[in-house]
């Protein structure tokens, strides 16, 4: 069994203070090649030099920053049909995504990061006073508008490139069924959810 360590003191065996463990004696050590030593990457920790990239890493690397704002910012961009189309305002940002208004409806879309991290979307009515009622989710109602199946509207969001195909999934399939849930027949698909 091989470990990697880090040894403070380098050796004529060991210049790199690298190496792998393979016992308790002196001579127990194998030198790493000089090129993973992080000490002779410009940019490496205690160098007091920023980090150096090359175009490829970066492009690897693509935004890297807080998977919830890259969500929600996904989120704000496939669902801008809501507002631009159906006259929802929003979005509103809540603890687990964003939140569209409309006449009679809200729509919620959440990461729900997690041991098993998912994409969720959330159909819920409003009465005329402002009184929000429990409700569906959009895959239920996918499938109980005879849309297509729940396959088409998947949760699972495992990864960052997951979560953002499920956020462009679930913006389709509420855009294939919103001309539906803006008229009377909205109403009864959300009742017919709840029954069953």
């Amino acid at each position: 069994m091989f470990l990697a360590a880090r040894f403070l003191e380098t050796t004529d065996y060991n210049p790199y203070g690298f190496g792998t463990h393979v016992g308790t004696s002196p001579n127990s050590t194998t030198p790493a090649p000089p090129s993973v030593s992080c000490c002779d990457r410009e940019g490496s920790p205690g160098s007091g030099l920023p980090p150096t990239l090359t175009i490829s890493e970066y492009r690897r690397m693509g935004n890297r920053g807080d998977p919830a704002e890259a969500f929600r910012a996904e989120v704000g961009v496939e669902f801008a049909f809501l507002v631009e189309d159906a006259g929802f305002s929003g979005p509103e940002q809540t603890d687990n995504g964003l939140l569209f208004h409309g006449v009679g409806l809200d729509v919620e879309v959440w990461f729900l990061d997690g041991h098993e991290p998912v994409v969720t979307t959330l159909v819920a009515p409003v009465a005329s006073n402002g009184v929000r009622s429990r409700g569906v989710w959009l895959d239920e109602l996918y499938v109980v508008s005879g849309c297509g199946p729940a396959q088409d509207v998947p949760g699972s969001a495992s990864t960052r490139r997951a979560t953002l195909k499920r956020v462009r999934q679930h913006a389709a399939a509420l855009r294939r069924l919103i001309p539906q849930l803006l008229t009377a027949e909205g109403s009864q698909l959300i009742a017919r959810c709840r029954q069953g």
